[in-house]
């Protein structure tokens, strides 16, 4: 394989995309597993801090992390159905499903790392902080004998209230697909509202996740409402980074329009044999250009045919009465010969030579053949010379 081709694949399947992923996976693991929160002082006294640990979760993360996941064989099933529908070619139904995979993941990831930069330059107190530091044998009878590091150091999971993690998560991996519905369904040019509110029906999920969270008095409610926004913005971003509205009113892709793809993938199905095999390997753009090339040769041809024409006359083809041309001598002399007997006939025949019954008479006839007129002799001595 040589290295252009290599390179096509590797930019053609995104795989950049998918590095950049990885990095930005590390980066939000880090930031929210190792990275200090900011310390900020509290009053032990404070109810909005005060509030009960709630030992078992609605929603954990691992039950978010599983219900983003499964959201994606939505893309492969709705890309599936579309073939179905209308003929797609499968490279183009195999680029549609990576670009939304990768989108997908971009979405949930880049949320993570605002959401988790957020977390630890605030530096908010859950609403069970206090419960938490309970936990750790951190009460306020005998806090005196903590010093202020281990204080900072001490319940640091109580120290990530702002904003929501859950929530951005949530609607950071649930935006996506309710967008690629909506393409599905045709809403995106001015479809049917009902159509558009069952591919929004999903944010239900999200938003009974953010919710929960003050329910379990992990979060306040300004918290889940940044992250809620965080993640949205996010999963609209990642879309429309990736993909373009269609005059149809389907999502395609910005960097691979459908329409060259289906074109290569028509082209290549009609180039192979039997076998699966390339017969020959053609190019769509080439092609379109190869083609658009031989119709200008082409029309340049007929044009220089055209002048070519005007300027040289054929043989056979009708002159112009004063057009003179160069010709046999003895096809000369038969046209004089015979313009001289019409000119002389014509001369016999005059007006006024006639009779009433359109005849001429037999005197007039004889007169003018005994003395003819200077130009009947001098045409009949051309004839004769």
């Amino acid at each position: 394989m040589s290295c252009d081709f290599l390179t096509h694949h590797f930019f053609l399947w995104r795989v950049p995309d998918y590095l950049m992923i990885i990095i930005m996976a590390i980066i939000a693991a880090i930031l929210g597993a190792e990275v200090r929160p900011h310390c900020r002082s509290f009053d032990w006294g404070d109810p909005s801090i005060g509030h009960p640990f709630a030992t078992k979760e609605t929603f954990p993360m691992y039950s978010v992390a599983i219900a983003v996941v499964f959201v994606v064989l939505v893309y492969f099933v709705g890309e599936l159905c579309t073939r179905w529908s209308r003929p797609v070619g499968k490279l183009s139904m195999c680029l549609h499903i990576n670009g939304w995979v990768v989108t997908h993941a971009y979405s949930i990831l880049l949320a993570f790392v605002f959401v988790n930069v957020s977390k630890v330059y605030a530096g908010r107190l859950r609403p069970d902080f206090l419960a938490r530091l309970a936990k750790e044998g951190i009460t306020e009878a005998n806090v005196a004998s903590f010093s202020h590091d281990q204080l900072c150091r001490a319940a640091r999971n109580g120290r990530l209230s702002f904003p929501s993690g859950h929530s951005g998560a949530s609607f950071a991996g649930y935006v996506p697909p309710c967008l690629y519905l909506m393409g599905l369904m045709r809403t995106l040019n001015g479809g049917k509202v009902w159509l558009a509110t069952i591919a929004l029906f999903p944010l239900i999920l999200p938003v009974a996740v953010a919710v929960s969270r003050t329910v379990d008095y992990r979060h306040n409610f300004d918290d889940i409402f940044v992250g809620s926004v965080c993640g949205t913005l996010c999963g609209i971003f990642a879309v429309l980074i990736s993909f373009r509205v269609s005059m149809r009113g389907e999502w395609t892709l910005r960097d691979r329009p459908d329409d060259k793809l289906e074109t290569r993938a028509m082209l290549r199905a009609m180039l192979t044999d039997k076998n699966g095999r390339s017969v020959v390997m053609v190019d769509a753009g080439d092609n379109r250009r190869r083609r658009r090339d031989a119709d200008r040769v082409e029309s340049s041809e007929d044009e220089a045919t055209v002048s070519c024409s005007t300027s040289r006359m054929k043989p056979n083809a009708p002159r112009h009465p004063n057009a003179r041309s160069v010709s046999d001598p003895q096809q000369e002399q038969q046209q004089q010969q015979q313009r001289s007997s019409d000119h002389a006939q014509s001369s016999l025949l005059s007006p006024g030579s006639l009779n009433g019954t359109g005849y001429l008479s037999p005197a007039v006839y004889h007169e003018r053949a005994a003395n003819p007129s200077p130009s009947t002799r001098h045409n009949e001595a051309t004839s004769s010379g």
